[in-house]
């Protein structure tokens, strides 16, 4: 399902209707000077840098970097709008953003890790910069392209699409991707399997460290020819044999005496039995 609006400021029918569309795509939702002012914001906050690869990535597998922006109240009110809200907002809103590059795996948003955080919306993504990337939704036997181009707002209800992005290495910059909780604020959503991964991921590098690099590196210090090491290790050896001899002196007596026990107490009490057994002492009566 389609809208296409021209401009933001016909977003006043939408807010009317009473069925809410799966897709919404606005073009120039953010006129020029709005879209420079925002964009301004980010390059504050690392966006030349992120491009230059100076600053990492925290999210979307260390592909992307969050950030926050003041927005318009006229811009917010009307992206509300375009969710069927009406509302009054302040001068200015700070609102999520994002910088982002590269390819983002196929998902659906939800708020935060554990059980009940789907988004049960719409999200909302604003964009900034494209990069000459695309956002890919695929719903149940449909599927839509859409470019992302600066100053476009696209709204897709995430009960419907699982979302992907095919990137390039130009960074993509936007408002969003954010939904409206129920206190009718815009908050960010992510996508927390990949946070999940990301663990994953260094947990495993630390175990591999551990188990792997930390031998190979001792192996190498001591291939390379340090005396300490060498040093060490013949006396681990020598502690280790020592101990053995140590251990095996002390339980062999103690062994001895079991064997001895057994024999001098045991063995005799067992043959008796059986003599008188045979004796018919320890007959059955029955």
């Amino acid at each position: 399902f389609f809208l296409w609006f021209a401009r933001a400021s016909h977003v006043s029918w939408l807010s009317k209707t009473r069925r809410m569309e799966d897709l919404i795509i606005i073009d120039e939702f953010l006129d020029a000077s709005q879209l420079n002012a925002l964009v301004q914001q980010l390059e504050r906050q690392g966006l030349s840098a992120f491009q230059e690869y100076q600053l990492p990535g925290v999210v979307n597998g260390g592909t992307g970097r969050t950030a926050q922006v003041l927005v318009p109240g006229a811009v917010v009110q009307a992206a509300k709008g375009v969710l069927g809200i009406s509302s009054e907002e302040s001068h200015w809103v700070t609102l999520p953003a994002l910088m982002s590059r590269g390819d983002v795996r196929s998902h659906r948003d939800v708020w935060h890790k554990g059980p009940g955080s789907a988004v049960n919306s719409h999200t909302v993504i604003i964009w900034l910069q494209g990069g000459e990337s695309q956002l890919i939704l695929e719903g149940t036997g449909q599927q839509h392209v859409v470019d992302a181009r600066p100053g476009r707002l696209v709204a897709f209800d995430n009960r419907c699409f699982h979302h992907a992005v095919r990137g390039t290495d130009a960074v993509r910059a936007m408002v969003g991707p954010m939904a409206l909780e129920r206190s009718g604020r815009f908050r960010a959503v992510m996508d927390v399997s990949v946070q999940h991964n990301r663990g994953w991921c260094a947990n495993c590098l630390c175990c591999c460290f551990l188990c792997c690099a930390l031998p190979v590196l001792l192996l190498c210090e001591a291939v390379v020819g340090s005396g300490l090491f060498l040093l060490l290790l013949a006396v681990r050896a020598v502690l280790g044999t020592l101990r053995g001899a140590l251990v095996a002196t002390i339980l062999t007596p103690i062994l001895a005496l079991c064997y001895t026990g057994t024999t001098l107490y045991w063995s005799p009490c067992i043959f008796f039995r059986a003599c008188k057994g045979l004796r018919g002492e320890f007959r059955s009566t029955c």
